[in-house]
């Protein structure tokens, strides 16, 4: 649901759409709309969707976290488009330091003593021992 749409719903249409009130969703447009006002490099095209769609697609994506082809497929743009779109709108909003996600503050603080690593990538595997005996057991009985 495009933005023109969705701002003509109550609040808390909006809030359970999105996940956030009206007020915080005007304050990070103004912030993306800021950051991009102030890139010293104007490259590629200018995006054919208004920033407050970004952000909806950004938010979108977190609230019901779908694939980046279906959430494409909703909006009508490519997969990879929308991986760069949420993407970019993280990186302008983090950047931007108003808004953080929850539970990642205490990882700043460890240190290598707190923190406990497992690789788990080269376990072995359980496999039945090949011999020739066996083999050639089986062998003999498919013939038979």
């Amino acid at each position: 649901m495009k933005y023109t749409t969705l701002s003509k719903k109550s609040d808390s249409y909006f809030q359970r759409k999105t996940g956030v009130k009206k007020p915080t969703f005007q304050k990070m447009v103004e912030i993306v709309k800021s950051s991009i006002a102030n890139r010293r490099t104007r490259r590629g095209n200018e995006a054919t969707f208004p920033v407050e769609d970004q952000l909806l697609i950004m938010l979108q994506y977190y609230r019901e976290y779908p694939t980046f082809f279906s959430l494409g497929d909703m909006w009508g743009i490519h997969e990879s488009t929308a991986q760069r779109t949420v993407r970019r709108m993280e990186d302008i909003l983090i950047a931007d330091g108003t808004f953080s996600l929850p539970g990642n503050t205490g990882l700043q603080n460890l240190t290598a003593k707190d923190l406990v690593l497992i690789d788990v990538t080269e376990s072995p595997i359980e496999r039945p021992k090949k011999n020739s005996v066996s083999i050639t057991r089986v062998r003999k009985n498919d013939i038979q």
